[in-house]
């Protein structure tokens, strides 16, 4: 169990946001979208998230990792945006490209 507490008002907040991979995906390998696979590095960790359950937090990610990352996908069509569930890994976000199409040409980094 972890000894760390949160001080009084604290908030949670993005340290650091960017593209770790970007292309043309296909809803149901028919729909074009383009797809961004956002990493964010928090100012907390999934070792914080017990203490979280308490506070009054307006957002909190509890697939952040114990580094204070978090991946999703952003998809935009025209003007829709919409976004994938979040995922601790890397390799869970790459994995899940494929949920709902297998079509893309994506470039990864």
């Amino acid at each position: 169990m972890n000894n760390y507490k949160l001080p009084d008002g604290w908030e949670p907040e993005i340290i650091k946001e960017e593209i770790v991979a970007s292309g043309d995906w296909f809803y149901q390998d028919e729909v074009k979208y383009l797809a961004k696979l956002i990493k964010q590095t928090w100012n907390y960790t999934s070792f914080e998230l017990d203490e979280m359950y308490d506070k009054a937090i307006d957002y909190v990610s509890f697939e952040v990792s114990d580094e204070g990352v978090v991946y999703f996908w952003q998809f935009e069509n025209g003007d829709s945006i919409n976004y994938s569930d979040h995922f601790s890994t890397y390799f869970l976000a790459k994995d899940h490209i494929n949920t709902y199409g297998y079509k893309y040409d994506i470039t990864w980094s």
